[in-house]
């Protein structure tokens, strides 16, 4: 296929507008979707998604709902206000629960807040046994978040790559996104490499976030600061059904030793009017409305949120070298 040639991002270190860093909430073997029974009480757990968080979020949530049942007049209390924590509390007020959201860090403080996020569901394990019910929370998440728009944050891109095994895409099930495009060379002047591309989403979780947080609070989801300290804790709280959507603090707080951190830096440049994503193989360029974001570190178990300035050049480097090789 052939295409007309795309705009290039000015990677000026002038137009830096900041870096910051956020851990995936990583689980080996794979993400963790199970309702456990604790004498009356019902707890769900719903984390350790990786860097599919906001790809998969509209589809747990339903997945939620589901194993609540009869959602009308139910109290649930929800952990975590993340996008997972969020989105479930959305789905399950929209169908008549009393739903609590309990969080120490509420959006824009919160892992979802520091998330690329184009759909796709790229850094998660999917366990032998799970792969029919990831291909149905893929579906359903893409479904509902094609039904909003730009005032939730959400604009249809496509995607380019140079990646014949793209990881963030590969695990999509046909019929899901469009079939891919293949091009004997990427739209960019000085590119030479091949590859493709996918019709997929950009959602911008600032807005994202923000606007599903007025939402709940529109359909009466009671928002609360608060740590816990045990499961006890948990488990004291008055509503019959917990849903545990801890991300990483789901890790100690429930003695999941699977759980780890996977680091990521990104560095944020001035907004550029690019309407595409990027991945390629040493990094991701996000053309977004507040921001262009570099991204591309994987660190395993590594937990500072300081950001590094070696990592910063890398990112600058590795992105800027793909338009411009030498």
């Amino acid at each position: 296929m052939t295409s007309q040639q795309l705009g290039v991002p000015d990677f000026d270190s002038r137009r830096i507008l900041g870096t910051r860093v956020g851990l995936r909430p990583f689980r080996k073997t794979g993400y963790r979707f199970e309702v456990e029974r604790v004498g009356e009480k019902r707890l769900i757990h719903n984390y350790g998604h990786g860097g599919a968080g906001v790809t998969l979020s509209y589809g747990c949530a339903m997945e939620v709902a589901d194993a609540i049942g009869n959602c009308d007049k139910a109290s649930v209390a929800i952990l975590g206000a993340g996008v997972m924590g969020l989105t479930a509390a959305r789905i399950l007020a929209a169908r008549g629960a009393f739903v609590s959201v309990y969080s120490e860090s509420f959006t824009p403080n919160t892992t979802s807040d520091v998330a690329g996020a184009q759909w796709s569901p790229s850094y998660i394990e999917i366990g032998d046994s799970q792969r029919a019910q990831f291909n149905r929370i893929l579906q359903r998440s893409f479904d509902l978040f094609n039904e909003l728009d730009e005032r939730h944050g959400v604009y249809s891109r496509p995607n380019y790559t140079d990646l014949e095994g793209d990881h963030s895409f590969r695990d999509i099930p046909s019929g899901v996104l469009p079939p891919r495009d293949e091009f004997q060379r990427l739209p960019w002047s000085d590119v030479r490499a091949s590859g493709y591309l996918y019709q997929t989403l950009l959602i911008e979780p600032s807005v994202f976030l923000a606007r599903t947080t007025e939402d709940c609070e529109r359909m009466g989801v009671r928002f609360e600061r608060r740590r816990f300290e045990s499961k006890e804790e948990v488990l004291a709280l008055p509503q019959a059904c917990i849903v545990n959507c801890l991300g990483l603090g789901a890790g100690s707080l429930f003695d999941d030793p699977l759980m780890r951190p996977v680091r990521g830096q990104l560095v944020l440049l001035e907004p550029q009017d690019l309407p595409w994503l990027l991945s390629h193989r040493d990094g991701y360029v996000f053309p977004r409305s507040d921001a262009i974001l570099l991204g591309g570190t994987l660190e395993q178990g590594v937990t500072s949120l300081k950001p590094d300035p070696d990592a910063t050049e890398s990112i600058l480097r590795r992105n800027r070298e793909f338009f411009h090789p030498s």
